[in-house]
């Protein structure tokens, strides 16, 4: 390896694992929480689960498997965040459980909701 290839490599090696804070607005401080790799980890989770998320409220069967399975059950017992993250553990089932609930809560207010000839709501009760 020439001594430009090697200073290449240590630089990714350096900037892979370097420390780093979130961007998050709902962060409350600057402090380094995670290496850049990390990072691309919870960025591949969030994606997951907003697209399962997604997929829920559409009514894709596997989705509805899954997001029903939690919130009734927790976690898988085998994955990362069981074993290793007893907050996003806790999170997990917590966002399932809502999730199903506001699922539950849109489709009776659709279902109760009709619109007059002028456009407007009929029955808002399930609104307010």
């Amino acid at each position: 390896m020439t001594d430009n290839n090697q200073r290449d490599f240590d630089r990714l090696i350096e900037e892979t694992f370097k420390m780093g804070p979130t961007r998050s607005f709902f962060a409350g401080d600057q402090n380094a929480i995670e290496t850049q790799l990390g990072f691309v980890y919870n960025i591949d989770a969030n994606v997951w689960n907003l697209t399962v998320t997604q997929g829920y409220l559409f009514h894709v069967k596997q989705c509805e498997q899954w997001v029903e399975s939690v919130a009734a059950n927790g976690v898988d017992p085998d994955s990362w965040a069981y074993q290793t993250q007893p907050w996003l553990r806790e999170f997990g089932q917590q966002w399932c459980q809502g999730l199903v609930d506001y699922r539950n809560k849109l489709e009776k207010l659709f279902a109760s909701v009709t619109a007059d000839g002028a456009g407007r709501l009929q029955n808002t009760s399930l609104i307010a």
